[in-house]
């Protein structure tokens, strides 16, 4: 905090020497700035005071807690990514990291760096309670503020990989190219020094500590940005910042890290930078048990199974229409996928009504409006559609890691559904060979059909009058499956039946139940 002091009017000899008295009891270094001020005719401005951290000063109606701790692989980033659309949905207007970890994966941290910075709609801040290494030091980096805690640590982001003797090894060139070009241009797009930035990632980089001729900032170049004349004639160059070069990656603490601009502030815990915030609700968060679940439940083999599953049990179903097992299984798959897509923040009601949708367009076609193929091309684009935008969190990918996301939703679903094709040929081509799947083709009553003398008129008005010669609750034995249409056995005779949907295998004892013109109605006995 700032404090002005307000004196009285008095004489101009009296204000300089109370003046210069106050310049030697505060330190001699403000005496050059005050004769300067005198000689311009300021002497009655005020001294500028530290700057005023604006992030700390504002006012937020809501702030998301999210705590993030362990390495960076598949489940953290998909853990940070949820939470940072959760707080979108729920408008917070301020987001807060507490972030411990040793680092992980290069990609995941850059995307999630890359994700942090282009928030707009909120402000994004960072606390490290101990350490921030590797790949959580470039996470940090794309935040508005960073924080620390007295005693933690950041830095060291230098990308390794597993060599063919399986000890770890840095990268190739190529690859620390690529690594230290993304971090400056995450460091500088949140005003943060890129030439620091990238020492923690290229360990033989020297910074230097400089002075901008014109405005007296400090400021800290590399080596390889002071060789360019324009920029050096611009500063005045002083001594290498020790942590730098020397074949090892800037790391430092949290004291070092505040003089070198790396961070913004110095805290004794989270408490007391929360404590000087003004925040109407804070909402803390945390991986869970529910978290744990969803993740596994949403990765790509798993939701592949799921799907296949699904699809062969709803195609079953479909072919044999009836309460079965394979209908159960197929509701259950579908429903722990569409169940887990929707904690994870992906799917909606939208992705399951034209989910539902597809089902009763794939039914009319079967068993209702058979025809062109109209409503079964209908119903899987559908279904394909709603599985597709069931796994992702938007409709029109920006960015190749959107596009990348898609190709990978599209080659899982429609691999899925290709699947289940493959299945329903080899229905076709094997069923006989095939334990149990039989049952799903008509076959031809084995009987020896005899040849007739009886006119063919004949033959047709007895079949006619068949149904009119039944009665209702007259009994029978299907000597086909009927799925639902096939035919029966009544004494000596063959008859055309149909049952109300369900499913009777052959050799099973039937009853009338009703006649409709020339359509016998059918039930299980």
């Amino acid at each position: 905090m700032v404090s002005l002091l307000q004196t009285s009017p008095m004489p101009s000899r009296w204000r300089l020497g109370l003046s210069l008295l106050a310049i030697l009891l505060s330190g001699p270094s403000l005496i050059g700035e005050l004769v300067q001020r005198s000689a311009s005719g300021q002497e009655n401005a005020p001294l500028p005071g530290p700057e005023v951290d604006k992030v700390l000063t504002a006012k937020y109606s809501k702030a998301l807690l999210i705590d993030l701790e362990g390495p960076i692989f598949a489940r953290f980033h998909w853990y940070l990514n949820h939470r940072i659309d959760l707080a979108q949905r729920q408008q917070a207007d301020l987001i807060v990291l507490r972030l411990t970890s040793p680092g992980g994966d290069l990609e995941y941290s850059l995307q999630l760096a890359r994700k942090l910075r282009d928030i707009d709609w909120a402000t994004t801040v960072v606390f490290i309670p101990e350490e921030a290494i590797s790949g959580a030091a470039i996470i940090a980096l794309g935040c508005d503020r960073i924080y620390m805690q007295e005693g933690s640590m950041i830095g060291d982001a230098g990308p390794i990989q597993l060599g063919a003797g399986g000890q770890f090894e840095h990268v190739p060139e190529k690859f620390l190219s690529y690594a230290a070009n993304a971090v400056r241009e995450i460091a500088s797009s949140q005003n943060r020094s890129p030439a620091l930035a990238e020492a923690m990632v290229d360990r033989s980089l020297v910074v230097l500590e400089c002075t901008d001729k014109a405005t007296g900032q400090k400021a800290y170049l590399s080596e390889k940005e002071l060789a360019v004349e324009q920029v050096a004639a611009n500063y005045d160059i002083g001594q290498p910042v020790p942590e730098t070069g020397q074949d090892r990656f800037l790391t430092v603490g949290a004291a070092r890290a505040n003089d070198l601009g790396l961070s913004e502030g110095l805290f004794k815990s989270e408490q007391e930078l929360l404590a000087q915030m003004t925040i109407a609700t804070i909402e803390p968060t945390r991986l869970n048990w529910v978290d744990n679940t969803v993740f596994f439940l949403n990765r790509p083999w798993f939701t592949a199974l799921l799907l296949i599953v699904g699809l062969v049990g709803m195609y079953l179903e479909l072919a044999a229409p009836g309460i079965s097992v394979a209908g159960m299984t197929s509701l259950f798959c579908f429903g722990i996928f569409f169940w887990s897509h929707f904690l994870g923040g992906t799917a909606d009601w939208l992705e399951i009504l034209l989910f539902v949708l597809g089902v009763c367009c794939l039914g009319l076609e079967l068993f209702v409006l058979p025809g062109f193929g109209v409503f079964g091309i209908s119903g899987l684009a559908l279904l394909v559609f709603s599985l597709v935008m069931a796994s992702q969190s938007f409709l029109i990918p920006e960015g190749e890691a959107q596009w990348g996301q898609l190709r990978g939703n599209l080659l899982m679903v429609v691999g899925s559904v290709l699947g289940v094709m493959v299945l329903f040929f080899g229905q076709i081509l094997l069923l006989d060979s095939i334990p149990g799947l039989n049952r799903f083709r008509l076959t031809a009553p084995e009987t020896s059909i005899e040849v007739s003398d009886v006119p063919f008129t004949s033959l047709t008005q007895q079949s006619s009058s068949a149904a009119t010669s039944l009665a209702i609750g007259a009994t029978g034995v299907a000597e086909s499956d009927l799925r639902p249409s096939g035919k029966i056995r009544m004494d000596l005779r063959l008859v055309d039946v149909i049952t109300e949907g369900d499913y009777i295998e052959a050799g099973c004892p039937v009853e009338v139940l009703r006649i409709e013109g020339n359509r016998v109605i059918v039930r299980r006995m």
